[in-house]
């Protein structure tokens, strides 16, 4: 028995319904395996943060943290590198003042 050919629009299309089943179930299932990488690669991210060291999380992801600002906005919270930048640049020593 052969199967009814569908009209599109003024083509008629050669697909058959058990064709498109075919072709719909390829369709999902590679939507599936993306869906199934990117969730492996989401995991394999989280374990390397939460896992060993944030050293080997920095090596594989490239992630480098930024330091903190104080509310000065001068100076960083761990050492007063970028008031040392800023006085050399300026030419004096001590703070700069503040604008605020």
């Amino acid at each position: 028995m052969r199967e009814k050919s569908y009209l599109i629009g003024n083509n008629q299309s050669t697909l058959m319904p058990s064709i498109r089943a075919h072709c719909n179930r390829h369709v999902q299932n590679l939507r599936c395996k993306i869906k199934h990488k990117i969730t492996q690669n989401n995991h394999t991210f989280i374990k390397a943060l939460l896992s060993n060291t944030r050293k080997e999380a920095t090596d594989q992801f490239l992630w480098q943290p930024q330091p903190m600002l104080t509310s000065d906005a001068t100076q960083f919270s761990d050492s007063g590198r970028i008031s040392e930048a800023n006085d050399k640049f300026a030419g004096r020593e001590g703070a700069l003042p503040r604008t605020s």
